[in-house]
């Protein structure tokens, strides 16, 4: 009876974390040129990588994505969207 109910909650739990990945092509399509950094978070997730620099006034920040074997790399000036590349 225990090792039914441990397989159950375990089971569960698999499905509740691969139903709450973000990180999905029909996700990604919704990312758009100007969007902020929070709301790309929003839709496909925190990022694996994050890099940043700074020249004058700008800001740039590199997020990238590799999450079972889907790939993205996104980049943010003074924290809005100005391109998105992925292999989705």
């Amino acid at each position: 009876m225990k090792r039914r109910l441990i397989t159950a909650i375990l089971l569960g739990l698999v499905m509740l974390m691969t139903s709450c990945e973000k990180f999905t092509a029909e996700n990604f399509a919704k990312v758009e040129t100007g969007q902020t950094e929070e709301q790309v978070k929003k839709l496909i997730g925190p990022p694996t990588t994050v890099s940043s620099g700074s020249f004058l006034i700008y800001t740039g920040t590199v997020y990238k994505y590799d999450k079972a074997g889907k790939r993205a790399e996104l980049g943010f000036v003074n924290g809005k969207l100005i391109y998105k590349n992925g292999e989705m």
